[in-house]
């Protein structure tokens, strides 16, 4: 868990006063970042339109205790450049080891992602988990057979998002706390 302090001098006028951010980090956070610095873990892809439901997934998947990074796309045409981009150079992009995607957006449907990523060489390890408030049975049977690997409601119950990270890479065992 991180904490942050904010620190002001109280001693200079408000106007003129700037905003510190210290960030604490535990031990043994810091002591496992040194250890991985050589293999870091896979990143995950949080394809979300709605900022507050992207907040909000971010911190459930923390709160889990994954400590992948996080590369967040906000419609579905930045997450196929993202995506494209890991194909063309996986070495300077890797390769998210899960994409969670909502299927409501401005412009597309979460199920065109799903199709596009399902045919696209170079995506096949990543796992893709529907992460929506929609409940239809309809939408939830189609992205099966398009090959999403989950169907989640938002949000769902502590412990799930570690899981499905943890399953997603089983040569790195369960993800680091």
């Amino acid at each position: 868990m991180h904490i942050a302090h904010i620190i002001t001098p109280p001693l200079i006028p408000s106007s003129q006063r700037a905003t510190v951010y210290v960030t604490v980090v535990p031990v043994d956070t810091l002591k496992m970042a040194l250890a991985n610095a050589d293999h870091p873990p896979p990143p995950i892809l949080l394809v979300e339109s709605c900022a507050a439901d992207l907040y909000l997934t971010s911190r459930r998947l923390e709160a889990d205790g994954v400590t992948n990074p996080i590369i967040s796309a906000r419609e579905i045409s930045e997450a196929m450049i993202l995506l494209q981009e890991v194909i063309r150079d996986p070495r300077r992009h890797p390769l998210p080891i899960v994409m969670f995607t909502d299927l409501k957006f401005l412009w597309a449907d979460g199920l065109d992602l799903i199709k596009w990523v399902k045919r696209q060489p170079g995506l096949d390890q990543m796992r893709v988990i529907v992460l929506t408030g929609s409940a239809d049975p309809g939408k939830m049977a189609e992205a099966k057979a398009l090959g999403a690997d989950r169907y989640l409601a938002k949000f769902p119950e502590p412990g799930v998002f570690a899981t499905i990270v943890a399953d997603a890479t089983p040569e790195m065992g369960t993800p680091a706390a």
